[in-house]
């Protein structure tokens, strides 16, 4: 019986982790998963294969801390591009009632 080499599926570059050759974010792959989306969904959104997406999910659950402290840091971004985006919103909505007056 001969047995395959296993194949290093992720590369981190920069502090951020990326599965398979296309450099897909494992976070994407991990947040699709979360989300409900199935293995063999996940490997035809991203073009990966199963052993990709695994990888991608068991990296992601042994640095499950450093996710979410990345989420953490990220939040006020977050919470301050949706603030100016419903702003932005409203101004434009003003805009064209007054247009339409």
């Amino acid at each position: 019986m001969e047995f395959q080499i296993p194949v290093q599926h992720i590369t981190v570059e920069n502090g951020k982790a990326f599965v398979g050759e296309r450099r897909v974010k494992v976070k994407m792959v991990a947040r699709l998963y979360l989300n409900g989306v199935t293995v063999e969904q996940v490997m035809e959104q991203y073009d990966l294969s199963a052993a990709e997406v695994f990888a991608a999910l068991a990296y992601y659950h042994d640095n499950r801390d450093s996710f979410k402290a990345e989420e953490i840091a990220l939040q006020p971004m977050i919470d301050s591009g949706v603030h100016d985006t419903k702003e932005r919103l409203e101004k434009m909505r003003q805009r064209a009632a007054k247009k339409d007056e």
